[in-house]
């Protein structure tokens, strides 16, 4: 059975296609079954055949379990208004941002902290509120985007290395001072 196929033995066609299947096994065990795709910020774990976790919002009761589903750690500051807000909500969206945010038993959002890998140091949130004030403040190692009515602040964004981080106080914005000691205590 040594037939030939244009001037390819059947050995030697089945040889070649055994040694591709056996590189592929080789890719598939070295890379764990994944592919990386995209740049090494927006990597996408996916299988040899375009299958990939859909990245989502998920709820959660813990910080600790924020961090699980976002793959890395936060530490946030304790609630600066628990009297106005008691109520304590997490959540993370797949691989990139841990939130936390405190509401009233109405359901108004009070403060929300938020940590987000982006490697990049963009803002998590772009503002479709205009503010009075915008200044850029030194926190720190941090260099803080302060936005607000010149008394109080209502939003801060910064970043250190490929974490962008975020305070979010629009229906009850903070003193400068308090928001700048939460600043320090994020991490």
């Amino acid at each position: 059975m040594d037939e030939k196929k244009n001037g390819i033995s059947a050995k030697t066609y089945i040889l070649i296609v055994i040694a591709i299947a056996a590189i592929g096994v080789l890719i598939m065990t070295l890379t764990n079954g994944k592919q990386l795709q995209g740049n090494a910020c927006g990597v996408n774990y996916q299988s040899p055949f375009g299958q990939q976790q859909t990245a989502m919002w998920i709820d959660v009761d813990s910080l600790r379990a924020a961090s699980l589903i976002a793959n890395f750690e936060a530490e946030i500051p304790e609630n600066p208004q628990p009297d106005l807000y008691p109520n304590t909500n997490f959540r993370a969206y797949t691989n990139v941002v841990i939130e936390e945010w405190f509401t009233n038993d109405a359901g108004e959002e009070g403060v929300r902290f938020s940590k987000a890998y982006t490697c990049d140091g963009s803002e998590l949130y772009e503002p479709n509120v205009t503010f009075r004030s915008t200044n850029i403040v030194d926190v720190g190692d941090a260099e803080v985007t302060e936005r607000g009515d010149g008394e109080t602040i209502s939003m801060a964004s910064w970043s250190i290395g490929e974490y962008s981080y975020s305070i979010l106080a629009l229906n009850t914005p903070l003193e400068k001072d308090v928001l700048e000691k939460l600043i320090a205590e994020m991490k």
